[in-house]
């Protein structure tokens, strides 16, 4: 099995990347309990090994203009946007999917659906496009895409004429 912490910390470090420390459990815990949601396995290893990139350049995204958030800064999709693109999630999802991710400076970013169990599935989804597009099955999946600078990862940007 992948291990996307480890996987991350290459890639950063590779790329010169600082890298940040692990959250504590009881912060995650507070984050579940804030949320009443469950971090999946996977994203839980990630952020107790490294809490994201930094805030400030040069370690606040990669060579590719990925950034990925600090704990405390992953909300769901209806805290970010409010009314920006909510019409496209049902009041559910807008609650349930959280994002941890951008782009370039949010010309788009990721987020996973997160739920009461830590058994269900973890979907990352793609925001900021016309439509929602589902990028990943899991958080882990998400990082073997990312590390290999997959074109999942920008949606179908044919749709837009790139």
């Amino acid at each position: 099995m992948s291990h996307p912490e480890k996987q991350l910390k290459d890639h950063w470090e590779h790329q010169s990347i600082k890298i940040t420390l692990g959250v504590k459990e009881e912060q995650i815990k507070n984050f579940e309990s804030k949320y009443g949601m469950f971090l999946p396995t996977d994203v839980r290893n990630y952020f107790l090994c490294m809490n994201g990139m930094g805030t400030y350049w040069p370690n606040d995204r990669d060579r590719e203009g990925f950034s990925f958030w600090p704990l405390e800064r992953v909300k769901a999709v209806g805290d970010e946007l409010e009314n920006l693109q909510t019409e496209l999630l049902a009041p559910q999802e807008a609650r349930t999917c959280f994002l941890f991710a951008d782009y370039l400076d949010w010309s788009w970013a990721y987020a996973m659906r997160l739920s009461e169990s830590y058994r269900d599935p973890s979907p990352v989804i793609l925001v900021g496009m016309e439509t929602l597009i589902q990028v990943a099955d899991s958080f882990t999946e998400f990082v073997g895409l990312y590390v290999m600078d997959s074109p999942k990862l920008y949606g179908d940007l044919t749709a837009y004429g790139c």
